[in-house]
């Protein structure tokens, strides 16, 4: 749902294709961020004339693409060191293990 210039309400959108600000309140990002995306060509988009749309399926592909999972920079099997305070209030360390983007083992 995007809010159209001249509506005071939402309303869901008929149409396949968004202009540039409904895409840009879609991804939440700025009209600017948006265009400047579309001329580096990060984003799909389709030209009828002179104006630019966008298909929501290409919005919804780039979120995807965009999407990193938790533990995802961390290699299979990777050891990290966690510090925490026990009871007593001394240090103590646990090692968690991570199996890629699985989550701790």
């Amino acid at each position: 749902m995007v809010r159209r210039e001249g509506q005071g309400s939402m309303e869901k959108l008929k149409s396949p294709l968004l202009t540039v600000p409904e895409a840009a309140g879609y991804l939440r990002v700025s009209i600017h961020t948006l265009r400047a995306w579309i001329w580096k060509g990060m984003v799909a988009h389709v030209k009828i004339g002179t104006r630019v749309f966008l298909r929501l399926a290409d919005l919804d592909a780039l979120i995807a693409a965009q999407t990193k999972s938790a533990f995802a920079s961390l290699p299979t099997g990777h050891t990290k060191l966690l510090s925490v305070a026990s009871d007593n209030g001394e240090s103590c360390e646990n090692e968690l293990k991570y199996d890629g983007i699985k989550g701790i083992m």
